[in-house]
Protein backbone atom coordinates (compact mmCIF):
# COMPACT_ATOMS: atom_id res chain seq x y z
CA UNK A 1 0.00 0.00 0.00
CA UNK A 2 1.30 3.49 -0.90
CA UNK A 3 1.58 6.18 1.78
CA UNK A 4 -0.74 9.01 0.64
CA UNK A 5 -0.55 12.73 1.22
CA UNK A 6 -3.30 13.93 -1.14
CA UNK A 7 -3.77 17.36 0.42
CA UNK A 8 -0.29 18.49 -0.64
CA UNK A 9 -0.30 16.81 -4.10
CA UNK A 10 -3.67 18.20 -5.20
CA UNK A 11 -2.44 21.72 -4.55
CA UNK A 12 0.71 21.12 -6.62
CA UNK A 13 -1.01 19.65 -9.70
CA UNK A 14 -1.48 21.99 -12.68
CA UNK A 15 -1.89 19.84 -15.81
CA UNK A 16 -5.25 18.35 -16.70
CA UNK A 17 -5.22 14.80 -18.02
CA UNK A 18 -5.98 14.36 -21.74
CA UNK A 19 -9.49 13.26 -22.79
CA UNK A 20 -10.08 9.58 -22.12
CA UNK A 21 -9.31 7.33 -25.10
CA UNK A 22 -11.42 4.19 -24.85
CA UNK A 23 -10.02 2.81 -28.12
CA UNK A 24 -6.49 2.83 -26.69
CA UNK A 25 -6.48 2.76 -22.90
CA UNK A 26 -2.86 1.62 -22.74
CA UNK A 27 -1.69 4.74 -24.53
CA UNK A 28 -3.97 6.94 -22.46
CA UNK A 29 -2.62 5.65 -19.14
CA UNK A 30 0.94 6.12 -20.40
CA UNK A 31 0.14 9.80 -20.99
CA UNK A 32 -1.56 10.12 -17.61
CA UNK A 33 1.34 8.56 -15.73
CA UNK A 34 3.81 10.81 -17.54
CA UNK A 35 1.91 13.78 -16.12
CA UNK A 36 1.88 12.19 -12.65
CA UNK A 37 5.64 11.74 -12.83
CA UNK A 38 6.23 15.32 -14.00
CA UNK A 39 4.10 16.68 -11.17
CA UNK A 40 5.59 14.20 -8.68
CA UNK A 41 2.21 12.70 -7.86
CA UNK A 42 2.56 9.37 -6.09
CA UNK A 43 -0.63 9.17 -4.05
CA UNK A 44 -3.06 6.43 -5.12
CA UNK A 45 -5.98 8.59 -4.05
CA UNK A 46 -4.78 11.64 -6.02
CA UNK A 47 -4.21 9.58 -9.17
CA UNK A 48 -7.60 7.93 -8.72
CA UNK A 49 -9.38 11.28 -8.40
CA UNK A 50 -7.52 12.74 -11.38
CA UNK A 51 -8.60 9.80 -13.54
CA UNK A 52 -12.23 9.97 -12.42
CA UNK A 53 -12.34 13.69 -13.28
CA UNK A 54 -11.88 13.03 -17.02
CA UNK A 55 -13.79 9.77 -17.51
CA UNK A 56 -16.95 10.05 -19.67
CA UNK A 57 -20.29 8.88 -18.18
CA UNK A 58 -20.34 5.56 -20.06
CA UNK A 59 -16.94 4.67 -18.60
CA UNK A 60 -17.87 5.81 -15.09
CA UNK A 61 -20.72 3.29 -15.16
CA UNK A 62 -18.12 0.55 -15.75
CA UNK A 63 -16.30 1.50 -12.52
CA UNK A 64 -19.26 2.64 -10.40
CA UNK A 65 -18.59 0.08 -7.66
CA UNK A 66 -15.00 1.31 -7.32
CA UNK A 67 -16.25 4.87 -6.92
CA UNK A 68 -18.46 3.78 -4.05
CA UNK A 69 -15.74 1.68 -2.38
CA UNK A 70 -12.30 2.75 -3.62
CA UNK A 71 -10.30 0.29 -1.52
CA UNK A 72 -6.71 0.69 -0.38
CA UNK A 73 -5.14 1.09 -3.86
CA UNK A 74 -7.91 2.85 -5.82
CA UNK A 75 -5.75 3.96 -8.77
CA UNK A 76 -4.39 0.47 -9.45
CA UNK A 77 -7.92 -0.94 -9.15
CA UNK A 78 -9.52 1.51 -11.59
CA UNK A 79 -6.63 1.14 -14.04
CA UNK A 80 -6.98 -2.65 -14.06
CA UNK A 81 -10.76 -2.42 -14.47
CA UNK A 82 -10.54 -0.05 -17.40
CA UNK A 83 -7.87 -2.17 -19.09
CA UNK A 84 -9.90 -5.35 -18.71
CA UNK A 85 -13.01 -3.62 -20.06
CA UNK A 86 -11.54 -1.94 -23.12
CA UNK A 87 -8.32 -3.76 -24.01
CA UNK A 88 -8.44 -6.07 -27.04
CA UNK A 89 -8.08 -9.78 -26.52
CA UNK A 90 -5.15 -11.72 -27.99
CA UNK A 91 -7.34 -13.14 -30.73
CA UNK A 92 -8.65 -9.68 -31.57
CA UNK A 93 -5.12 -8.26 -31.77
CA UNK A 94 -4.05 -11.11 -34.02
CA UNK A 95 -7.07 -10.58 -36.25
CA UNK A 96 -6.22 -6.90 -36.60
CA UNK A 97 -2.68 -7.79 -37.61
CA UNK A 98 -3.95 -10.23 -40.22
CA UNK A 99 -6.62 -7.91 -41.60
CA UNK A 100 -4.49 -4.80 -41.90
CA UNK A 101 -3.88 -3.58 -45.47
CA UNK A 102 -0.42 -3.52 -47.12
CA UNK A 103 2.24 -1.03 -46.16
CA UNK A 104 0.84 1.92 -48.12
CA UNK A 105 2.98 5.06 -47.79
CA UNK A 106 4.55 4.03 -44.48
CA UNK A 107 8.20 3.16 -44.07
CA UNK A 108 8.81 -0.50 -43.11
CA UNK A 109 10.09 0.53 -39.67
CA UNK A 110 6.93 2.58 -39.05
CA UNK A 111 4.78 -0.38 -40.00
CA UNK A 112 6.71 -2.66 -37.64
CA UNK A 113 6.32 -0.22 -34.74
CA UNK A 114 2.59 0.05 -35.36
CA UNK A 115 2.20 -3.72 -35.48
CA UNK A 116 4.23 -4.08 -32.29
CA UNK A 117 1.89 -1.69 -30.57
CA UNK A 118 -1.21 -3.55 -31.75
CA UNK A 119 0.27 -6.91 -30.78
CA UNK A 120 1.46 -5.85 -27.35
CA UNK A 121 3.01 -8.68 -25.40
CA UNK A 122 0.45 -11.24 -26.51
CA UNK A 123 1.92 -12.06 -29.94
CA UNK A 124 5.34 -13.80 -30.14
CA UNK A 125 8.06 -11.71 -31.75
CA UNK A 126 8.81 -14.35 -34.40
CA UNK A 127 5.15 -14.48 -35.51
CA UNK A 128 4.93 -10.70 -35.55
CA UNK A 129 8.03 -10.49 -37.75
CA UNK A 130 6.54 -12.93 -40.27
CA UNK A 131 3.28 -11.00 -40.40
CA UNK A 132 5.23 -7.77 -40.91
CA UNK A 133 7.34 -9.17 -43.77
CA UNK A 134 4.23 -10.47 -45.53
CA UNK A 135 2.88 -6.91 -45.73
CA UNK A 136 5.98 -5.54 -47.46
CA UNK A 137 6.29 -5.20 -51.27
CA UNK A 138 7.51 -8.29 -53.14
CA UNK A 139 10.82 -6.64 -54.11
CA UNK A 140 11.58 -5.94 -50.47
CA UNK A 141 10.50 -9.40 -49.27
CA UNK A 142 12.80 -11.12 -51.77
CA UNK A 143 15.86 -9.26 -50.49
CA UNK A 144 15.00 -9.79 -46.82
CA UNK A 145 14.51 -13.50 -47.46
CA UNK A 146 18.15 -13.74 -48.57
CA UNK A 147 19.37 -11.98 -45.41
CA UNK A 148 20.71 -13.97 -42.46
CA UNK A 149 19.48 -11.27 -40.06
CA UNK A 150 16.68 -12.31 -37.69
CA UNK A 151 16.31 -9.30 -35.41
CA UNK A 152 13.11 -7.44 -36.42
CA UNK A 153 14.55 -3.98 -35.72
CA UNK A 154 17.62 -4.62 -37.88
CA UNK A 155 15.47 -6.12 -40.62
CA UNK A 156 13.31 -2.99 -40.51
CA UNK A 157 16.41 -0.80 -40.98
CA UNK A 158 17.42 -2.89 -44.01
CA UNK A 159 13.89 -2.69 -45.41
CA UNK A 160 13.90 1.11 -45.03
CA UNK A 161 17.08 1.37 -47.12
CA UNK A 162 15.63 -0.95 -49.75
CA UNK A 163 12.44 1.10 -50.05
CA UNK A 164 14.40 4.37 -50.23
CA UNK A 165 16.44 2.97 -53.12
CA UNK A 166 13.36 1.66 -54.93
CA UNK A 167 11.60 5.02 -54.52
CA UNK A 168 14.62 6.85 -55.99
CA UNK A 169 14.75 4.52 -59.01
CA UNK A 170 10.99 4.79 -59.51
CA UNK A 171 11.09 8.59 -59.37
CA UNK A 172 13.92 8.72 -61.92
CA UNK A 173 12.08 6.31 -64.22
CA UNK A 174 8.90 8.38 -64.04
CA UNK A 175 10.82 11.57 -64.85
CA UNK A 176 12.40 9.89 -67.89
CA UNK A 177 9.00 8.71 -69.08
CA UNK A 178 7.59 12.23 -68.70
CA UNK A 179 10.48 13.68 -70.72
CA UNK A 180 9.99 11.12 -73.49
CA UNK A 181 6.26 11.76 -73.57
CA UNK A 182 6.81 15.52 -73.73
CA UNK A 183 9.19 15.10 -76.70
CA UNK A 184 6.65 12.90 -78.49
CA UNK A 185 3.91 15.47 -77.94
CA UNK A 186 6.10 18.27 -79.33
CA UNK A 187 6.98 16.17 -82.37
CA UNK A 188 3.33 15.33 -82.98
CA UNK A 189 2.34 18.99 -82.64
CA UNK A 190 4.98 20.00 -85.19
CA UNK A 191 3.80 17.29 -87.61
CA UNK A 192 0.19 18.44 -87.34
CA UNK A 193 1.19 22.08 -87.81
CA UNK A 194 2.87 21.56 -91.22
CA UNK A 195 -0.31 20.71 -93.20
CA UNK A 196 -2.05 23.63 -91.54
CA UNK A 197 0.65 26.09 -92.64
CA UNK A 198 0.50 24.68 -96.19
CA UNK A 199 -3.27 25.14 -96.28
CA UNK A 200 -2.95 28.71 -94.99
CA UNK A 201 -0.47 29.58 -97.76
CA UNK A 202 -2.78 28.05 -100.38
CA UNK A 203 -5.72 30.09 -99.12
CA UNK A 204 -3.61 33.23 -99.06
CA UNK A 205 -2.67 32.74 -102.72
CA UNK A 206 -6.27 32.09 -103.71
CA UNK A 207 -7.37 35.40 -102.13
CA UNK A 208 -4.64 37.45 -103.96
CA UNK A 209 -5.68 39.20 -107.30
CA UNK A 210 -4.25 37.58 -110.47
CA UNK A 211 -1.24 39.26 -112.04
CA UNK A 212 -1.26 40.20 -115.73
CA UNK A 213 1.53 38.74 -117.78
CA UNK A 214 4.38 41.15 -118.53
CA UNK A 215 4.20 40.32 -122.26
CA UNK A 216 0.65 41.63 -122.63
CA UNK A 217 1.63 44.99 -121.19
CA UNK A 218 4.60 45.08 -123.56
CA UNK A 219 2.32 44.37 -126.50
CA UNK A 220 -0.03 47.13 -125.40
CA UNK A 221 2.85 49.57 -125.30
CA UNK A 222 4.01 48.49 -128.81
CA UNK A 223 0.48 48.79 -130.12
CA UNK A 224 0.21 52.28 -128.67
CA UNK A 225 3.45 53.34 -130.28
CA UNK A 226 2.38 52.00 -133.70
CA UNK A 227 -0.90 53.87 -133.51
CA UNK A 228 0.90 57.05 -132.59
CA UNK A 229 3.29 56.68 -135.51
CA UNK A 230 0.44 55.92 -137.88
CA UNK A 231 -1.43 59.03 -136.78
CA UNK A 232 1.61 61.27 -137.09
CA UNK A 233 2.38 59.91 -140.56
CA UNK A 234 -1.22 60.33 -141.71
CA UNK A 235 -0.93 64.07 -141.13
CA UNK A 236 1.82 64.39 -143.90
CA UNK A 237 0.77 61.65 -146.37
CA UNK A 238 -2.55 61.46 -148.20
CA UNK A 239 -4.91 58.68 -147.76
CA UNK A 240 -3.92 56.90 -151.03
CA UNK A 241 -0.19 57.00 -150.34
CA UNK A 242 -0.81 56.04 -146.79
CA UNK A 243 -2.84 53.09 -148.01
CA UNK A 244 -0.76 51.87 -151.01
CA UNK A 245 2.51 53.66 -150.59
CA UNK A 246 4.48 54.25 -153.80
CA UNK A 247 1.96 52.19 -155.77
CA UNK A 248 -0.72 54.82 -155.23
CA UNK A 249 -2.13 56.14 -158.52
CA UNK A 250 -4.12 59.00 -157.08
CA UNK A 251 -3.05 61.61 -154.60
CA UNK A 252 -5.10 64.18 -152.74
CA UNK A 253 -2.21 66.63 -152.40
Amino acid sequence: MTQDNPAVEVLSSTTRLPPFLSSDTKLWFLQAEAIFTTERITSQTTKFNRVIAVLPPETLRQVADLLATPGTDPYDAIKERIHSTYTRSESKSLQLLLDNPPIGDQRPSQLLNEMRYVAGSDIPSSLLCKLWINRLPQSCRSILAASAETDPSKLAAIADRIMDTVDTITTSSVQNQISELSAQIQQLSATNARPQRTEERRRSRSRSPPRRPQRSRSRNRDYGRNRSRSRSRSRTVCWYHDRWGNNAVKCEK
